[in-house]
């Protein structure tokens, strides 16, 4: 080994002697801040309340929409009465649509029963966090949703649900967690709705509600078309119906006259024969045209399936105490071990420029 050699690792050999004896020397700054830091830590996850998480999962069934279906939807288009079909469920769209500002104003809008008190979901939840929304027209008066229909009352009631979709909701891209999530399965194309809050009995009341008012809205604006179908063809079967009655009576009032007819007397009740004829083959076909949008209704309805309703008592989650005060005690260390070598080697820089000069 070259003498220059020797002379480099002698050099960094000290170096790293006189960090580590002023390293040791502050020790006592680096226990302070690992406790200062650690206790600050778990000072917080003390401080946290703990969180309860109630799952419900459910199915879609997606069976709607068979080819057969989709050939008599064509068949009822060439007379203009064709619904638009369903083919399958897109869960995403289901996704977006669970967490969407309609269904939630309707979760907050539904009376249901929570610590012996049947109000509005809104309301509980108000004041399980102790929100305090103010009125817009008055200051001084904390929000609560009621029955009122008052303009004055529904702008105040817009505000609110402004504020409490978004608490809701979250934002998970900033990391701010809400109180619904919804996701689902690839595979198995299980859905699961979880609630977290503070609340164990909140969290199942806002999982169900959710449920409900999704599965309900869902299925409504799915079969809104085939019902529209559906409800035009059974007016005009009522129409047709009710003028082949009132031929029918004709008719036979034509039949029950005696006397000796001229030709021209029978043409009306020829007429008539050929009217009910028509009226017969028309109501027939629309008839049948009814059975199957009513078909069409049925195979297009998607079937929600619960698999598991969240069922209490739920683990809380939170902050783990003994995670943070470790994660204190490591991270608080390491700062200060930096601090104290960067200070170091700074005032090092420092007199090795006054000697320099």
């Amino acid at each position: 080994m070259s003498d220059s050699q020797q002379l480099s690792i002698t050099s960094i050999l000290q170096t790293v002697k006189l960090y580590w004896q002023e390293l040791w020397r502050r020790k006592w700054w680096v226990v302070l801040s690992a406790i200062v830091l650690s206790g600050a830590l778990l000072t917080s996850a003390w401080l946290t309340p703990k969180k309860y998480v109630a799952p419900l999962t459910f199915m879609v069934d997606s069976e709607g929409g068979s080819s057969i279906g989709n050939g008599v939807t064509a068949m009822l288009g060439q007379f203009g009465l064709g619904g638009a079909n369903t083919s399958g469920h897109n869960y995403d769209k289901l996704v977006e649509l669970a967490l969407s500002r309609m269904i939630l104003t309707d979760v907050l809008k539904t009376k249901t029963n929570f610590n012996d008190t049947f109000d509005y979901l809104g309301n509980h939840v108000l004041k399980t966090y102790t929100f305090q929304l103010p009125k817009k027209s008055n200051e001084e008066q904390i929000f609560w949703f009621t029955d009122d229909t008052s303009d004055t009352y529904l702008e105040d009631e817009l505000q609110a649900i402004l504020t409490l979709t978004k608490f809701v909701r979250g934002n998970p891209q900033k990391g701010v967690p809400g109180l619904l999530t919804i996701g689902y399965d690839d595979e198995s194309t299980v859905l699961t709705i979880k609630a977290k809050t503070i609340n164990e009995d909140l969290s199942t009341v806002l999982a169900i509600v959710e449920y409900d008012v999704l599965s309900k809205f869902y299925i409504y604006n799915t079969t809104k078309k085939q019902k529209t179908t559906y409800r035009q063809l059974s007016i005009k079967v009522d129409s047709i119906q009710g003028e082949l009655r009132a031929a029918e009576a004709q008719f036979a009032r034509f039949m029950d006259l005696s006397g000796i007819y001229l030709n021209q007397d029978k043409l009306p009740r020829e007429q008539l024969a050929r009217k009910i004829e028509v009226l017969y083959i028309m109501y027939g076909e629309t008839l049948k045209n009814k059975e199957t949008a009513d078909f069409l209704l049925k195979n297009a309805t998607p079937y929600f399936q619960v698999i598991d309703y969240p069922v209490g008592p739920y683990q809380p989650v939170g902050k783990s105490r003994l995670k943070s005060l470790i994660l204190g005690g490591i991270l608080g260390g390491f700062l200060s071990v930096a601090f104290i070598l960067g200070r170091f080697w700074f005032i090092e820089q420092l007199q090795k420029e006054k000697l320099q000069s």
